[in-house]
């Protein structure tokens, strides 16, 4: 893709990540009880993932957004949006196999989600810092 078709595809998979996790958690919380009976803690993992595949959604849009707004497209920022859409995938949907679908095998990959969770977060403030050393440095404010 080129220029900002991966900023549209971007935006087009938070609209549809972040749409997703609300239908998830609505089917959780009204068509799953059954499961939550048997194993009360489940429901406290699925709650989890869909609210880290809903803020990671959002974040998702704000950070395309305002690389669309603001005419750039730094590369730590691009690069936090691909770790954001993996750290849904390999976070929230393991869960969500594990507890729907009784398909534990994946369950290894959510510590490497929310290792990307991490690092897309920290990228943000490295992109921080590099601009305002830059800024230092050229003597802009």
């Amino acid at each position: 893709m080129k220029g900002n078709n991966w900023l549209w595809f971007f935006l087009f998979l938070g609209g549809v990540l972040g749409g997703t996790s609300v239908l998830i958690s609505a089917w959780g919380a009204h068509g799953l009880e059954y499961l939550f009976v048997a194993t009360p803690r489940d429901r406290f993992s699925f709650n989890y993932a869909t609210n880290f595949q809903l803020f990671h959604a959002l974040f998702l849009i704000f950070l395309v957004l305002f690389m669309v707004s603001s005419g750039t497209r730094p590369v730590l920022l691009v690069v936090s949006a691909i770790f954001l859409v993996l750290g849904i995938f390999l976070f929230s949907f393991p869960i969500y196999l594990r507890i729907i679908g009784g398909y534990s095998e994946l369950s290894r990959l959510t510590p490497i989600g929310g290792i990307c969770f991490f690092l897309a977060w920290s990228l943000i403030s490295v992109h921080s810092v590099s601009r305002i050393i830059s800024s230092h440095k050229t003597g802009q404010n």
